[in-house]
């Protein structure tokens, strides 16, 4: 297991690199140059030229990538942003708890709903209620968010004026923006149960269980639904790392304070360090959800060994 870890976390730290590198070149392949953007259309030459010293934009490509490496390697620096003049690390700090308790409370409802859901479906199969689930799965999944998101906002905000229409705040602000998301990200949690429940409930052990004279719902909890676990645990950790990311739809329909809305803000003002900020919390979301999972497989099937 030391060495699994071990070689894991070289491959985190060349993953993260040319995660950084790509986000970086992708800045300067985009038309535009960012100096103007922070001096304004009307700025003259000199301010411009002024601004691009400041922050090293009149640099080489390579050389500001350096310099970005130096300041985030050695000095954990972020950089400062663009438009507000503020580091970069200390609106992180502000950004990200704000997206984590969102994203939590939309992973909390998509197991709530989706795992359910999808254990019954298999039960039913072919069945009314299997039909019935797999359509409204469906519909959820094809439905675009920000157009849930308006639709609930103009019922529970404006028409029945029981929730907040936007903000951030307590239970009451994060109830729509989570259903919102929810609605669609559960109906994958719902496929994922079904599907891995469906290829182990005709095992031999599964009718050895059934032969012995146990309990339908030990059966089903016990033997299949832990047996189709892995499948489960692989789609919620990539779940709950694109969550921790930022939801940049959902963020900008209820004006929710997060690294989603934060990043779109950055990109329109070319705010470089921002943009690779967020990039950066993504990357490091998306890979320590890979290694979580695969740890989590050793302990739930024991044949699984590194």
């Amino acid at each position: 297991m030391l060495n699994y870890i071990i070689r894991r976390t070289v491959w985190t730290i060349v993953t993260l690199f040319f995660v950084v590198l790509i986000a970086f070149l992708i800045n300067f392949v985009v038309p535009g140059n960012p100096a103007r953007t922070i001096a304004g259309p009307k700025a003259s030459p000199q301010v411009i030229k002024v601004i691009e010293e400041k922050y090293g934009l009149d640099q080489p490509l390579y050389k500001q990538f350096g310099m970005y490496l130096d300041r985030l390697v050695v000095h954990g620096d972020l950089g400062m942003s663009y438009r507000t003049n503020e580091e970069v690390s200390s609106e992180l700090a502000n950004r990200v708890p704000k997206t984590i308790y969102l994203g939590l409370t939309i992973f909390l409802l998509n197991v709530l709903i989706g795992v359910p859901m999808g254990i019954y479906a298999a039960i039913k199969r072919s069945k009314f209620a299997d039909h019935l689930i797999l359509i409204s799965s469906l519909i959820g999944t094809s439905a675009p968010t920000f157009w849930i998101g308006y639709i609930l906002l103009f019922i529970f905000g404006y028409k029945l004026n029981l929730l907040p229409i936007g903000g951030y705040g307590g239970l009451s602000h994060v109830i729509l923006p989570a259903i919102t998301v929810s609605l669609a990200s559960s109906a994958g949690y719902v496929r994922v149960v079904r599907t891995s429940m469906l290829e182990v409930t005709g095992s031999d052990y599964v009718r050895t269980a059934r032969a012995k004279g146990l309990p339908e719902r030990t059966v089903i909890i016990k033997h299949a639904f832990r047996s189709a676990l892995i499948p489960l645990i692989t789609f919620a950790g990539m779940d709950l790392a694109s969550l921790m990311g930022g939801l940049i739809v959902t963020e900008g329909i209820f004006g929710w304070p997060g690294i989603g809305s934060m990043a779109v803000t950055a990109i329109g003002y070319q705010d470089m360090p921002t943009i690779m900020g967020t990039v950066l919390v993504g990357a490091v979301a998306v890979v320590i959800a890979n290694f979580v999972v695969d740890i989590i497989y050793a302990f739930v099937d024991p044949r699984i060994s590194y």
